[in-house]
């Protein structure tokens, strides 16, 4: 991914958790632009790099993650919320062009470390089973923890 790319992920990321975690939502202006704005960057740096199966495996990744984050709302009836739906795409779109895998890590990362938090927050008795929780913030986190180390955390998973 080009530096460009990263610089824009990394500002809407940063901006989109601390919006998130002093409101509760997600902006929907931040997380359109992101993607306006990536997905030519990204078609460039196919044709740049002679590698158009990046795009592709960029664009699946932001859909199925759509469709995963989507179904999640729908069942979890706002435990998920419709900004958290959105960054989904933008998640697929920048990961999915490192590959299939940093996708996966960075839910994993998120969703871990968010389960963490939570325990910790029901152990000390700072929150109940019905407080509300922010996870846009730990999605930012599992986005760039999987941009900076994704590589490194799949081989290691996996042992190769």
């Amino acid at each position: 991914m080009s530096g460009d790319c990263r610089i824009l992920l990394t500002s809407a990321l940063i901006t989109q958790s601390v919006v998130d975690a002093t409101t509760h939502r997600l902006s929907r202006r931040v997380t359109t632009s992101t993607i306006l704005l990536g997905g030519p960057l990204l078609l460039i740096a196919a044709f740049v790099t002679d590698n158009p199966g990046r795009l592709v495996v960029s664009l699946t990744s932001a859909v199925l993650l759509f469709i995963v984050f989507l179904l999640l709302w729908v069942v979890s009836r706002g435990g998920i919320g419709g900004g958290d739906v959105r960054l989904a795409i933008v998640m697929g779109m920048y990961l999915g062009w490192l590959g299939a895998s940093f996708v996966f890590v960075a839910v994993l990362v998120a969703s871990v470390v968010a389960g963490l938090v939570a325990l910790l927050l029901l152990i000390s008795r700072r929150a109940t089973r019905t407080t509300r929780l922010a996870f846009g913030p730990y999605l930012a986190l599992g986005t760039m923890v999987s941009m900076m180390a994704g590589d490194w955390i799949t081989r290691v998973w996996l042992g190769a």
